[in-house]
């Protein structure tokens, strides 16, 4: 795999993000039925931005998976710190999508670790390395942790950890 194949994985994975706003109905999200109704434009056009601001980081998470060979609690640690560089961009474009970053950073490294595999095979190995803890994460509890918590969803992380049933 190369520079342009990890650039690949990550438009591939911005273009399912970004595709996914045209979807309708999406409850408590923006869709294009209820736009200029209860989620204006500009909302809409946040959440493409954002999305597009991943591309850079999910690429250099290609890289590093496609560097290191192996899902190791090293790469873990690697893609994690990726990872909060890239919410910060993503921050700046207009904020949303951390829990897309996580579901696909791991999907993403995982393609990259496993080219020309079954998405099972991918899946099984992004499960494998959201196994490992993330030493540098953050103590506080994230938006999407908090709203998993009250709700009782497994949220991004839980889906990840199981694989994406």
């Amino acid at each position: 795999m190369t520079g342009r194949e990890d650039e690949k994985l990550a438009r591939a994975a911005v273009g399912a993000l970004t595709g996914q706003l045209a979807l309708a109905p999406k409850p408590g999200l923006p869709d294009p039925r209820d736009l200029g109704a209860r989620a204006p434009l500009r909302d809409h056009g946040a959440l493409r931005w954002s999305a597009k601001a991943l591309a850079p980081g999910l690429t250099a998470m290609a890289a590093a998976a496609r560097r290191t060979g192996e899902p190791t609690a090293q790469l873990r640690a690697e893609l994690g710190a990726i990872g909060r560089c890239t919410e910060h961009t993503v921050g700046l474009a207009g904020g949303g999508h951390r829990g897309a970053l996580w579901t696909l950073g791991f999907l993403v490294a995982a393609a990259a670790l496993t080219p020309g595999t079954t998405a099972a095979e991918v899946t099984a190995t992004a499960r494998g390395l959201a196994a490992f803890p993330d030493r540098g994460a953050p103590r506080r509890p994230s938006r999407g942790s908090t709203i998993s918590a009250r709700y009782g969803a497994a949220g991004a992380r839980g889906e990840a950890r199981a694989g994406f049933p």
